[in-house]
């Protein structure tokens, strides 16, 4: 029996013929079934850059370069970069141990395994790219690479296996994660990646793991390109992080409690950028961020319950066309907000979803809305205008708590002539001791009353300030606030 097993385990292997140097290099050759094939077995001065050729010639016959043996360059101070030809497959253990000059690598792109140790202590590498085809880096296998500024896992399907302390004692100031990877350890590859700043999710990840990039203290920018496959993220991804700007690109979700989603309490994100693959805003997505500036792709259809509760820094939001529904409690908190313009799309607001606006003086709703929950403007005491395109002459119904009563008794209520009288009868519309026409159809001269020895402040309609006087604006919208009078005006 053991006879067997011992023939057995030596047929598995291939046979080794002999070792011959070429230029500067040590190979040993080996039968691939029929062929033999090359590996590299060690150097011999070697000095400055290096490129492994894909064939070297052995007996009259080329034969491919397929892999790079343990302990093949291994302490090699004198190399400064090296290209790894495209044929190989494996890099062996320890094979770069200390090649503490080497700065340039580019790796082969039929690469499948990096092996234990085999760049450790490279300090002087500058930045590492790793093909698609890798499919596992075993441990240690970058340890101690101190000085790599930018690492990229190139974008693939095949998840990537990395084992512990891959990348133990390696700082990178860019990350751009192509693909997605499993880890063994009891950290995750990137955790704690102090020098961190700048983190690219390509559209090929579906899943970010729990405590991926957490205590990544000076991590910033955080940018989800563009894509049709959700995203992802297990619980507290970004924990202790100084995140301020994050573009997203596609629809993502989380799992754990609304208090683990990976944006949540970020005090320091201001700057968010939603590209036009993003459907929807998932709940609590950014919950009591200090967010001040948002833009919404063209493609978002729902912003869930909670979204950006208590983003008290946002001045303005623009809405895109695609808005159909807005969800509970979605901007309760958002004091900061001057006015709303809600797009023509607009099926449902849910109950709350505008509470505690306190700053808000106008808004916009669109003829499509047909639901607005209770107590949506709760606590928005300062508005002072209402423009409601009703269609139809038939405004909805809606409670009386939709509004607080100082709305009712200082705003003004505008509506097409010819519903004023419904608004006249149906709730909340009723309870608006003014309301008015307003001429919804085109854009008129601009015509308002200004007190001309007040300042004024001019701002278009996604709430963005744009000048003192409403001398030489160009033709449009705009909102016009002088002392406690705010007014909608537009401009031939």
């Amino acid at each position: 029996m053991w006879k067997i097993i011992l023939i057995l385990l030596f047929l598995s292997f291939p046979e080794s013929l002999s070792a011959i140097l070429i230029d500067g290099i040590n190979y040993k050759f080996y039968w691939s079934g029929s062929k033999q094939v090359a590996c590299v077995a060690s150097y011999n001065n070697i000095v400055g850059d290096v490129v492994l050729p894909e064939k070297v010639s052995y007996n009259g016959e080329d034969c491919i370069v397929v892999g790079i043996e343990s302990y093949a360059f291994v302490n090699c101070k004198d190399l400064n970069s090296i290209e790894i030809s495209q044929y190989v497959k494996t890099i062996g253990d320890m094979a770069f141990y200390g090649c503490s000059n080497l700065s340039n690598l580019k790796i082969g792109e039929r690469v499948t395994e990096i092996k234990e140790s085999a760049f450790e202590k490279c300090s002087n590498l500058l930045s590492l790219s790793i093909p698609k085809s890798v499919e596992l880096i075993e441990n240690d296998a970058f340890q101690g690479c101190s000085n790599i500024n930018e690492i990229v896992f190139e974008d693939g399907e095949t998840p990537l296996n990395i084992k512990a302390d891959a990348f133990y004692e390696t700082e990178m100031t860019k990350l751009y994660l192509g693909r997605n990877y499993n880890f063994e350890g009891f950290h995750p590859p990137f955790y704690n990646k102090t020098a961190l700043q700048k983190l690219t999710i390509g559209a090929e990840v579906t899943n970010i793991s729990s405590y991926s990039f957490s205590d990544c203290t000076r991590l910033q920018d955080i940018e989800i390109l563009d894509g049709r496959k959700t995203l992802i993220f297990d619980e507290n991804v970004f924990i202790r992080t100084s995140i301020t700007k994050m573009y997203l690109g596609r629809n993502f979700l989380y799992k754990g409690k609304f208090y683990e989603s990976p944006f949540y309490e970020k005090s320091t994100l201001q700057d968010v950028v939603v590209g036009d693959y993003v459907t929807s805003i998932p709940p609590h997505a950014f919950d009591y961020c200090s967010i001040s500036s948002i833009t919404l792709g063209s493609s978002v259809e729902y912003i869930r319950d909670f979204a950006f509760r208590g983003c008290s820094y946002i001045l303005s939001l623009s809405f895109p066309d695609s808005l159909k529904y807005i969800g509970e409690e979605a901007f309760i908190g958002c004091s900061s907000i001057i006015l709303l313009e809600l797009p023509i799309s607009l099926d449902t607001i849910g109950r709350n979803a505008f509470k505690y606006c306190r700053d808000l003086t106008s808004l916009s709703l669109p003829s499509s809305i047909r639901s607005i929950g209770s107590e949506t403007f709760g606590a928005c005491e300062n508005i002072k205008n209402v423009y409601y395109q009703i269609s139809n002459k038939n405004p909805i119904n809606g409670d009386k708590s939709i509004f607080p009563q100082d709305t009712y008794t200082n705003a003004t209520l505008y509506v097409p002539a010819e519903a004023v009288d419904k608004c006249k009868q149906i709730e909340p519309w009723k309870y608006f001791s003014k309301i008015e026409t307003y001429d919804f159809s085109g854009i008129d001269d601009v015509s308002v009353d200004l007190d001309n020895t007040t300042p004024c402040e001019v701002y278009n309609l996604n709430g963005v300030m744009i000048g003192n006087s409403i001398d030489n604006l160009a033709p449009g919208i705009y909102v016009v606030r002088q002392g406690n009078m705010v007014k909608k005006i537009a401009v031939k």
